[in-house]
């Protein structure tokens, strides 16, 4: 058993729900106005406790089959608990599963140790598993003032097992499992620790991005240009494959290069076309035959290789490397 599930359920302050009607009550009083659905709503059962951190809160939950959680712009204006923000910290997904998020025509996959945060001032929709972790909820006012424009930090996955995102989880973990020993004033004092963490944490994660979201939109590309990069030796290598990397959807990923000159498809075989070209010029690699350096970057066949070579440089692959080691042989008898 999880420290966090255990903490739940060795603890008498722990509480209970065993509808989705309820637990959305809960939901609402705890965070902001949500409405609430499962498919197995006769099933539904979590388990939750609350822990106050000076101006900050720590809501420690377990459920145990998936939801979808809504919040409208009618939830918005009926709602008091609207200027603050949620941070998930996932400790554990059903079935190894993602949660997904939805805001401001953003979204975001999260799995386990995967840290999302989320506006509570705008529209939300989330698409959880089963599910157990912690969720941070910080008042707008405290993150305004380290971080203006917040909206550009949120439905962003953040990897939580490195780097300055692996001390804000450490920390908050930390807090939870020691809350006891724990006085008011100290826990005022960590909450200013826990905020200012946050701040750095996504500072530089974003340091080299622009506040708009086309910056955010170009920090995806060039991920899954790495990713592609670092892949090119895979012939299977798919969209979805790559919309995984970055924790995105598929139709995500094929949004982001819809205004480019080039499509995913077409950008791919052209790293694998450079590749080959280059692999052709090299002496050390002229013992490899035209099929192995096909096969080599992530071709499946030789001929369909030839065509699409032919197609952007002029000639075949044979002729290619032929005519570059001719034209080489003689500059260097020329010399």
């Amino acid at each position: 058993m999880h420290p966090l599930l255990r903490s739940l359920r060795d603890n008498t302050d722990s509480k209970h729900t065993y509808s989705i009607e309820s637990h959305g009550d809960v939901i609402s009083n705890t965070f902001f106005r949500m409405q609430l659905e499962t498919a197995r709503s006769d099933e539904f059962q979590a388990e939750f406790r609350t822990m106050e951190l000076g101006p900050l809160r720590l809501f420690a939950c377990h459920t145990n089959g998936p939801l979808v959680g809504v919040r409208t712009h009618n939830d918005i204006v009926q709602d008091n608990n609207q200027n603050h923000c949620l941070v998930y910290f996932p400790v554990q997904m059903q079935d190894n599963e993602s949660s997904w998020h939805y805001q401001c025509g953003k979204e975001s996959r999260g799995g386990e140790r995967i840290i999302t945060m989320v506006d509570g001032s705008q529209d939300y929709r989330v698409h959880r598993p089963g599910f157990l972790g912690i969720t941070l909820i910080v008042p707008h006012a405290l993150l305004l003032a380290r971080l203006p424009r917040v909206q550009r930090f949120c439905i962003v996955p953040h990897d939580a097992s490195q780097g300055s995102f692996a001390l804000v989880w450490d920390f908050v973990m930390s807090l939870w499992f020691n809350q006891h020993s724990l006085d008011e004033h100290s826990r005022s004092s960590h909450a200013n620790t826990v905020v200012e963490l946050l701040a750095v944490a996504f500072e530089s994660s974003t340091q080299a991005l622009d506040s708009e979201d086309k910056s955010v939109k170009m920090a995806y590309m060039n991920t899954a240009l790495d990713y592609v990069d670092a892949h090119l030796g895979n012939c299977s290598i798919r969209p979805e494959d790559i919309a995984t990397h970055l924790g995105i959807k598929k139709r995500y990923l094929y949004a982001l290069f819809a205004d480019q000159d080039k499509t995913l498809h077409t950008l791919i075989r052209d790293k694998r076309l450079d590749r080959c070209r280059a692999t052709l010029q090299d002496d050390n690699m002229h013992s490899l035959s035209i099929t192995e350096i096909a096969f080599r970057w992530g071709f499946s066949s030789t001929s369909h290789f030839s065509r699409v070579f032919k197609e952007k440089y002029g000639v075949g692959p044979r002729e290619f490397r032929q005519d570059y080691f001719s034209e080489k042989s003689e500059d260097s008898r020329s010399e």
